[in-house]
């Protein structure tokens, strides 16, 4: 059990209480980045639909619908930035398939890109989207990667050397635009609702797992929703919660959860990640957050170069920052997840020199940032307001002019 999830003892326990049938029905996984929470959750929800022993491998028809990430008795929820692990694993896969000759291999390297795309399309279910008023304009998206999809899967390793550079790159800007246009940055209450109605449906054989992912990121209808249905489980339901930060989570749902720690993994437990899933045995990346970073749509130094600006000019002042020149730097903050990097760039690097010789007013707002840029991302993540106007009025706090 759990033999995918490397550095991680807290599996042991997931593992202990399955085996002695004493887990919960509504947990928490709570972590850093990179922590292997969502790697658990679905490891986790196979072992629960499992019809033998649970070890990885298993040849069951349940395990093999879930290796494929197709299972109908899971739900996934929540954003999560896709974007980077389809672009590393379609980097994989384009370099072993060239060299490739042996067909387990060639089922491992596939295996991953299509886990890859699938850990996206999850969050696109029909279950979560009923009733919603894109779902018209999501299902040409959907068709598009479904059909070459269908086209990959189906294509041995001569044909997938000749095509698959090109099929590859459909797959992933149809996948770029699904995310970029249609993936919440916080799960709306519709989408609790809907999951609470699929689970009071009773399973016929397998247990029914939901994940949502960054709970914390909801709003007060979204988290009075998912009390609800924290409630009202349904008595084949498990339902996994995945947060970077517990203390984010409202106590009247913590309450009904029961807590498990994800620790960082050292740097070497992550090199060993980079080596063995995406057979990557450069020395270049010092974590798994370095490599993914190798996927952005722009260099990371150039978000760091727009933030170390932003701070230079809001303590030591300037000429005011043209925000859509930003905009435009910062590839007009494609995937989403550019701009929260921004924010957190901007913390980092304002830490002035020579504070004491700073005005009040600057020494003050440098005590107010935290929460000013906190309050700028729950605005992306839990409103869904433009990154753009958002960069707007956070230049305007810092403008000392609010």
């Amino acid at each position: 059990m759990f033999e995918n999830v490397l550095g991680q003892k807290i599996t042991e326990t997931l593992a202990r209480d399955v085996s002695r049938n004493t887990l919960p029905n509504s947990l928490l996984f709570y972590g850093p980045k990179f922590s292997a929470k969502f790697t658990s959750a679905l490891e986790l929800s196979r072992l629960l639909s499992c019809e033998k022993t649970g070890t990885w491998g298993c040849s069951c028809p349940s395990c093999r619908i879930h290796e494929q990430l197709l299972s109908p008795n899971l739900i996934v929820a929540g954003h999560r930035s896709c974007i980077p692990e389809i672009a590393a694993a379609r980097s994989t896969f384009l370099r072993d398939v060239s060299v490739v000759s042996d067909e387990d291999k060639f089922f491992i390297t596939r295996l991953l890109y299509i886990r890859a795309i699938r850990k996206l399309l999850m969050r696109f279910s029909p279950v979560l989207w009923d009733g919603s008023d894109k779902i018209s304009k999501i299902n040409p998206l959907l068709a598009s990667i479904s059909e070459a999809m269908e086209e990959f899967s189906a294509s041995d390793i001569e044909q997938l050397r000749k095509v698959g550079e090109k099929l590859t790159a459909g797959i992933f800007n149809d996948c770029q635009k699904l995310e970029d246009s249609f993936l919440p940055e916080s799960i709306p209450i519709f989408q609790i609702r809907n999951i609470r109605t699929w689970a009071s449906l009773t399973s016929s054989v397998n247990k029914k797992t939901v994940i949502l992912e960054n709970a914390d990121k909801m709003n007060d209808n979204s988290r009075n929703a998912l009390l609800k249905l924290l409630e009202e489980p349904g008595e084949s339901t498990v339902l996994i919660l995945l947060t970077e930060k517990r203390q984010n989570i409202i106590p009247t749902i913590l309450s009904r959860l029961r807590s498990f720690q994800f620790v960082k993994r050292p740097d070497s437990i992550q090199k060993s990640v980079i080596q063995q899933v995406f057979r990557d045995d450069s020395e270049k990346f010092a974590s798994l957050q370095d490599f993914f970073d190798e996927f952005l749509s722009l260099p990371r130094d150039e978000i760091f170069r727009v933030a170390s600006e932003i701070g230079e000019w809001a303590f030591y002042g300037g000429s005011y920052p043209d925000s859509d020149e930003i905009f435009r730097r910062l590839n007009k903050f494609e995937p989403k997840g550019i701009f929260k990097m921004l924010l957190a760039e901007i913390q980092k690097s304002a830490v002035p020199l020579n504070f004491e010789r700073l005005s009040p007013e600057r020494q003050a707002l440098f005590f107010r940032l935290p929460s000013i840029l906190n309050d700028c991302n729950e605005q992306v993540v839990i409103y869904n307001r433009s990154p753009l106007s958002v960069l707007e009025l956070l230049l305007h706090q810092l403008s000392l002019k609010a």
